[in-house]
């Protein structure tokens, strides 16, 4: 079930295709350690291990069913390029399929063979809960996002291949990334973790573009209004850097006066960078540079007005290596799964794979000997009923949906909300998000199912926003994407989960990590790591 078209929307089809594959001859153990680093300890890192073992078997499946990696003709070897802030891994470029690069070949690929299977698609179909009982899953319901028909899809084993929570954001290609799967998994039970990290990328003001990685390490600065590079003062890597440190400075150079606007200098890169983004990255950015150029702009020769730009909430449903979550026979993939946070270069597709496979695979076999229980009609009527809570139309409101979104960004996007996080701002940002869910909504003016859809998905972004501002206040300290102004600095103390359940007494519990399990220890993450 899809709430677009399966394959034909959603973020996968729009990626540029670029993952993190580990080959033969590359070290495992120098790889996990590389994201270990990156993701300040933070790290699952059996999963990360399972990943990237598997990860060239999945490249070799892919290439069965039509995909072709683009190979350099001198070598015959595969186009690499290195996965920003995670020295030494790699990513491979350059998908494709027939006449379509990227997310689109892969995507494309996978629906073709998953048709050949013979499995039904539904299409357009608002999924709003899951059907849990007794800590077992027995399905979900929804309704078509169109003509509001109800669906009860009876099952014994559930994935959850899904996004995470963007609110809508004003990074590209988000808009309908409005944590359905977080809102869901939560409601029936499962825990969640991470949901403290909000991944702020940047983003021009104008367009949309993606490839600041790549881009910075051909030699494109960051300037802010005094036209200075500022980075290098932040962080040695300048503007190659992980992306939560640029906008964390960019932050710091908004509260010293200096900035906005922000710039993006692409004129010290070389000539030919251009054409190589077109040739090379799939998704929709080629095509972008393109109409741009027509337009006028050629953007590999111009300085671009530039801001942060907020992608995604990198929290997540906690699953165990084999991809299932606390609630038995649910499991979870996708970028809705939880490996920690992090928003590598070539880090999403990949985990997206390796957790899709796994989940699959380990439902398949959870599904061996299950019996289907009966479903509870009474319980069934319930999920119907918080499904249809508001009247539709129902013009009696003020308040228009597209109006509802920008308080809620609002609130969301302050910097010192998403970026510079302090006690004060996100004590503001919890009795703003009160006065949304408990006043705002009931005056919310639905005058179609358009509208009542997005109604359903501001809840969950509301529910999503809880925890995140929850999760923010409980870490008293720094890490990663997390940067507490107030607690500036990360503390080994630190090292463990915040994890959220509807059925703990308090809401949330600490979790440590299994250092007796893992290979790298605290102790490494001063050994190499940046700064």
């Amino acid at each position: 079930m899809d709430k677009g078209a399966v394959a034909l929307t959603g973020q996968s089809r729009l990626a540029a295709g670029a993952t993190i594959y580990l080959y033969p001859g590359d070290d495992i153990q120098e790889w996990t350690k590389a994201i270990f680093l990156g993701q300040k300890g933070l790290c699952k890192q059996d999963m990360v291990e399972s990943y990237l073992g598997q990860s060239f078997e999945r490249l070799r499946e892919l290439e069965a069913m039509g995909i072709v990696f683009r190979k350099d003709p001198r070598t015959n070897d595969y186009f690499r390029l290195p996965s920003r802030g995670l020295v030494p891994v790699q990513m491979t470029i350059g998908a494709s399929f027939k006449n379509m690069i990227g997310g689109t070949a892969l995507t494309s690929v996978l629906f073709n063979k998953v048709s050949s299977l013979g499995v039904h698609f539904y299409n357009k179909i608002f999924i709003s809960d899951l059907i849990v009982k007794g800590n077992q899953v027995q399905g979900a319901v929804g309704c078509h996002r169109r003509t509001g028909e109800f669906f009860i899809f009876k099952s014994r084993a559930v994935v959850m291949a899904a996004c995470d929570c963007s609110f809508r954001g004003n990074y590209c290609c988000v808009e309908s990334t409005t944590g359905d799967a977080f809102a869901m998994a939560y409601r029936a039970g499962a825990d969640l973790e991470n949901m403290e990290m909000m991944v702020t990328n940047t983003a021009p003001l104008h367009f949309n573009f993606e490839g600041t990685g790549p881009t910075g390490q051909a030699g494109a600065k960051f300037l802010n209004a005094r036209d200075e590079n500022f980075m290098p003062q932040y962080h040695p890597a300048g503007s190659s850097a992980e992306i939560n440190h640029i906008v964390q400075a960019m932050a710091w150079e908004h509260k010293k006066g200096n900035g906005p606007p922000f710039y993006f200098d692409f004129r010290p890169i070389p000539e030919n960078m251009e054409e190589a983004f077109i040739s090379f990255f799939g998704g929709w950015m080629p095509r972008n540079l393109v109409r741009l150029k027509e337009k006028g702009l050629r953007v590999f020769r111009s300085k671009v007005d530039w801001a942060p730009a907020l992608q995604t909430l990198r929290g997540g449903i906690k699953t165990d290596i084999h991809c299932m979550t606390s609630v038995e026979g649910l499991f979870a993939g996708g970028t809705a799964q939880s490996m920690g946070p992090g928003l590598f270069n070539g880090w999403s597709s990949g985990k997206s794979i390796w957790s899709g496979a796994t989940a699959g695979r380990s439902a398949a076999e959870y599904l061996r000997n299950r019996e289907s229980p009966p479903l509870d009609s009474d319980h069934i009527l319930d999920l119907k009923s918080d499904l249809f809570n508001r009247e539709i139309p129902s013009e009696k409101g003020d308040i228009s949906m597209y109006e509802m979104t920008r308080k809620l960004q609002r609130c969301m996007f302050a910097y010192d909300v998403s970026i510079l996080k302090n006690e004060s701002s996100l004590k503001r940002a919890v009795k703003e998000v009160a006065v949304i869910k408990e006043i705002d909504l009931t005056r919310t003016l639905l005058r179609d199912f358009h509208d009542f859809i997005s109604f359903k998905e501001t809840e969950n972004m509301i529910l999503v926003t809880d925890l995140f501002l929850k999760s923010s206040f409980l870490r008293k300290e720094s890490r990663s994407d997390h940067m507490r102004e107030d607690f500036p600095k990360a503390e080994k103390n630190w090292l463990k989960w915040i994890v959220f359940n509807k059925n703990l007494k308090e809401g949330s519990r600490f979790e440590n990590l299994p250092w007796d399990q893992y290979r790298f220890k605290p102790e490494d993450l001063d050994r190499g790591a940046p700064k």
